[in-house]
């Protein structure tokens, strides 16, 4: 076996072990992040490609796969990683039958690949490909500009300029290897897997951080001083939706009765909403990580459906935010006043994983962890 061969092997190896454990790692630790479950997916398929590859060209006689073949299932991973970017911006899962018409073409290639082994098919499915890749990527950059103009906070300005980062690196590396291929095929397998390796490791990270989370941008806004000691009565003009803000008005020109029944409801989930924080607060249930809506029910002394109702509909958030702001609020002041390691830290928040911790501090905090300690720490010093 000559040098860069075995070269080429090690390097396979390398990545093939990488990809594996970080998809095993996702299933095991992204609770319920479906975003981050599907990027384990597409670790998976890339994992799997090195392993077939490497089954295929250096431990079988008989391939168990063509080439050929071979080469058309690594275009796989170009439109699951589009759907995956896609999902990412718009905050919201694509419909099965865009993921299915995303997917359609390059199964049609591999079916007729099969029918008719023509190298050259294989030629114009690689700049068939790159082209689907380049429409995607415009198309993403076009929607990430037209979204980006309508936020106006640092936190969120961040999110897409890393959007826009891991977008284009992916889009580069796949250019990269279409044209050095034509240059020395074998080089160009050799560079672009650690290229990959980088890159994933690099998505992987900041997604585990969060850095990458753009639905908290499409959920309805909270009410404000979501931590004050005593919540208002009357949900505020510029808090309330237009259905609410047209219900409140109507009741307010209706008859005398339903405009006590209205502010009745709005006196009962305010009242309910206090004694929720009381509770929260005193008890600490927010600690318990597994922690239920029917156990926040029954410790509240209520219905389950009224405390379904006042996070959904008067706080407008939901159960997970809710728990999770009070879990990051503890964190928090761990991270202020203990020394302990932020994987104690998270256990002793309540949190279910060191994903879910990291991902939730992001959002409510701006920051990791580890920079807000840092960033407390440099503030006490100047002082």
């Amino acid at each position: 076996m000559q040098t860069i061969d075995l070269l080429l092997l090690i390097m396979r190896v390398v990545a093939m072990c990488f990809f594996i454990f970080e998809a095993l790692q996702i299933m095991i630790y992204s609770g319920t992040s479906r975003i981050y479950r599907s990027f384990g997916d597409i670790q998976l398929l890339m994992g799997g490609g090195f392993l077939l590859t490497i089954i295929s060209e250096y431990f079988s006689i008989t391939p168990l796969i063509y080439v050929g073949h071979l080469n058309l299932l690594w275009n796989l991973p170009v439109p699951a990683i589009v759907v995956l970017l896609y999902e990412l911006i718009k905050g919201e899962r694509m419909r099965k039958r865009y993921i299915f018409a995303n997917f359609m073409f390059f199964i049609i290639f591999f079916l007729v690949y099969s029918v008719n082994n023509n190298q050259d098919f294989l030629i114009v499915t690689k700049y068939l490909t790159l082209a689907y890749a380049t429409i995607a990527t415009l198309t993403l950059q076009w929607m990430m500009v037209k979204k980006l103009k309508h936020h106006e906070a640092v936190s969120e300005k961040h999110a897409y300029i890393w959007f826009a980062v891991v977008m284009w690196v992916m889009y580069v590396a796949l250019l990269g290897r279409f044209v050095v291929s034509f240059v020395d095929y074998q080089l160009a397998r050799l560079i672009i897997i650690p290229i990959l390796i980088a890159v994933y490791a690099v998505v992987s990270f900041l997604l585990r951080h969060g850095l990458l989370d753009f639905h908290s941008l499409q959920r309805e806004q909270a009410i404000d001083d979501f931590w004050g000691d005593i919540i208002p009565t009357t949900i505020p003009a510029d808090k309330r939706s237009t259905d609410e803000a047209e219900t409140l008005e109507d009741a307010d020109n209706s008859p005398t009765d339903q405009n006590e029944y209205v502010q009745e409801q709005l006196l009962f989930f305010s009242n309910l909403a206090r004694q929720l924080n009381e509770l929260m607060e005193s008890k600490q249930l927010y600690l318990n990580p597994d922690l239920t809506v029917a156990a926040l029910s029954t410790e509240l002394g209520t219905n389950r459906t009224y405390v379904s109702n006042l996070i959904n509909q008067f706080l407008r958030t939901t159960f997970s935010a809710y728990v999770n702001a009070y879990r990051v609020k503890h964190a928090k002041n761990l991270l202020l006043e203990t020394d302990d390691t932020v994987e104690e830290i998270f256990q002793a928040s309540g949190f279910q994983s060191r994903t879910t911790f990291w991902r939730a501090f992001a959002q409510e905090v701006g920051c990791t962890p580890k920079e807000f300690r840092r960033k407390a720490m440099m503030e006490e010093m100047e002082e």
